[in-house]
């Protein structure tokens, strides 16, 4: 008989599991598998990949390592069984499932054999496997291993088939679906627990289910970039109508955290939906897919170049507008600059090349009082705005994210076991830099250094950035004035730029297309009423109160959104105000249940 080291001579994690259904086969049975197995693979990968191969490597990793979890449903429930009819529906479902335990964890290794080995498995999603793994109530972990299995599985199937990726393997893996036992037949045969005991569990399963998977980015962008802006909504709407459904079945609703986090996700969900809408693929040239074909992610290959901008009519600007920067002027003309030619807004995204319709900038800004801690303040079309508008956003976003620094630092001393557990980092860190499931950066940041006296230096690039500004000391130079045909004394600001070169080519002329935006923004500004500001961009009390309120609610949550606040704003976004709505109506909500 065919032993499993033969099916998979490796070690990863999901074997140890697979191989618990596998020892409880028949000699019939493992044949079965083995078949079919041999049928799935006869021609290699059973799929073509059209995406960049870490995408599939991340979401079928995903799917081994959820799967595995189903063969526990046999396993744990076919000796309470009676029913002969519903004991040989068991015994079918567990031989197909440990043959899509097999088919997921063997495609994840076959995708991942330049790289040595895949992913490491990832302890995150574990604890909630273990969560209902260890669950001793029979009554209780068939509704947990349900709520998982023929919920969000089985949901990733038919998004993941309606969406074209690897449709061989999942409607091989759809029509086995259709012969095992439902979940009602299961309720009815083994019962189900007292309301007052699940509804605890099910709590602990919500929140594992949000903060070990939902925001686990390695699976949910590669997730998101394989099916789509359509296909993220599509699967977001199936798992909450599921989900709603499965506990109505048993007379439940889902927690406070979860509608919290499915109604922040319902908010954010069209924003999202709409800076999708707004990048479009772009067809390779020849000269881009030599380039793409000669450097690959993560080598990083970028172009440097500095040039001289002269500010000397911002300088005497500036002594009747103190409050406007240099660092407002440049993003304004930076983002006027993307404007002027549609090559400027391209951005690689897994080796494929995108555009978007308008432009993005962001100022990177160390933050006050928060030791060395770097903050990026994205903004849209701010060329738009005026000078005043964008300077009090940036200040506006500063104060928020100073609180969140400060808020998660308390948060981590009061909870040491957070840091360990913090979501918002180097997403690919735990994989030791093999993998990279980055979203695609369309922001062109600029940042100053020369306030701490650097005079020439280079900005290298993070992988999924395209294009950089440098801003260094400016510096009062004797400059020949063709219209007064003498020298005059000017102030020249240094700027380098980085961009990749796959996307980029030094025969664009940035210099001459910044110069002509920088002296049109100074030109707008003059003209602009410097009253005109944003009243909606202030720090206020029902900011910081809606952070508290999050945090209070739920503070793994809590903690992993002051964690991405601090460090990023995508002020088109106005996260913040969409916090601040749900704090209060969640504030409303347990004053409610306090006065029932």
């Amino acid at each position: 008989m065919t032993d499993l080291n033969l099916l998979l001579n490796t070690s990863w994690g999901a074997e140890k599991w697979i191989d618990e259904g596998w020892s409880n086969l028949t000699d019939d049975e493992k044949s079965l598998v083995t078949l079919r197995l041999n049928e799935m693979f006869k021609d290699g990968l059973p799929f073509d990949l059209i995406y960049d191969n870490t995408l599939y490597i991340y979401v079928f990793a995903l799917l081994a390592q959820l799967e595995v979890i189903a063969i526990q449903v046999p396993l744990k429930f076919e000796s309470c069984l009676e029913n002969t009819d519903l004991k040989s529906k068991l015994r079918t479902q567990l031989i197909d499932e440990v043959f899509h335990g097999l088919v997921f964890t063997k495609i994840v290794f076959m995708l991942s054999s330049s790289l040595i080995m895949p992913p490491k498995y990832n302890s995150d999603i574990e604890i909630l496997c273990d969560f209902i793994r260890n669950e001793e109530c029979p009554k209780v972990a068939i509704i947990l291993l349900n709520l998982l299995a023929e919920g969000l599985i089985e949901e990733l199937f038919e998004v993941l088939y309606k969406y074209n990726i690897a449709p061989k393997v999942f409607r091989t893996i759809l029509e086995d679906e259709t012969r095992h036992v439902q979940e009602a037949e299961l309720y009815a045969e083994i019962g189900t627990p007292n309301k007052s005991i699940i509804k605890k569990k099910l709590e602990e399963f919500e929140n594992l289910l949000l903060n070990k998977i939902f925001l686990n980015f390695n699976y949910t962008i590669s997730l998101g970039l394989l099916i789509g802006i359509e296909g993220v909504a599509d699967i977001t709407e199936r798992l909450v109508n599921k989900h709603n459904y499965q506990l109505k079945q048993l007379n439940l609703k889902p927690s406070k955290t979860w509608e919290l986090y499915m109604g922040l996700g319902g908010k954010i969900m069209p924003k999202i939906m709409y800076y999708g809408s707004t990048k479009h693929l772009v067809p390779f040239t020849p000269s881009k897919r030599f380039l793409m074909s000669n450097w690959t992610n993560p080598t990083d290959p970028t172009m440097t170049g500095e040039f001289n901008l002269n500010i000397s009519r911002f300088k005497s600007i500036k002594k009747s507008h103190p409050e406007i920067s240099i660092n407002t002027i440049m993003l304004q003309a930076v983002s006027l600059s993307l404007t002027y030619d549609p090559n400027f807004r391209l951005h690689l995204q897994h080796n494929e090349i995108y555009r978007t319709e308008k432009s993005y900038v962001g100022v990177v800004v160390k933050l006050p009082e928060c030791d060395d801690h770097l903050c990026t303040i994205i903004l849209e079309n701010c060329h738009e705005m005026t000078a005043w508008q964008v300077t009090e956003k940036i200040k506006y976003h500063i104060g928020i994210m100073m609180f969140c620094y400060k808020k998660r630092l308390q948060l981590e001393k009061e909870n040491p076991q957070l840091e360990v557990q913090r979501t918002f980092t180097n997403i690919d860190s735990k994989d030791g830099g093999c993998y990279a499931a980055f979203l695609g950066n369309s922001v062109v940041s600029v940042s100053n250094i020369g306030s701490a006296g650097y005079s020439r230096g280079k900005t290298p690039l993070l992988r999924n950035e395209a294009l950089k500004f440098l801003l260094l000391t400016p510096e009062r130079k004797l400059v020949w004035n063709d219209l007064i045909e003498d020298f005059e004394a000017q102030d020249i600001l240094p700027v380098s730029i980085s961009a990749d070169h796959r996307v980029f080519h030094g025969n664009i002329p940035v210099p001459k297309i910044i110069k002509e935006s920088f002296d049109i923004v100074l030109n707008n500004m003059l003209k602009q009423d410097s009253s005109a500001k944003d009243p909606l961009k202030r720090l206020n009390n029902g900011n910081i109160f809606a952070l508290e309120t999050l945090v209070n609610a739920n503070l793994e949550l809590g903690y992993n959104i002051l964690s991405l606040m601090q460090t990023i704003a995508f002020d088109f976004m106005a996260l913040e105000e969409i916090l601040e709505v749900i704090g209060i109506n969640l504030l409303e909500d347990i004053s409610l249940r306090g006065i029932n």
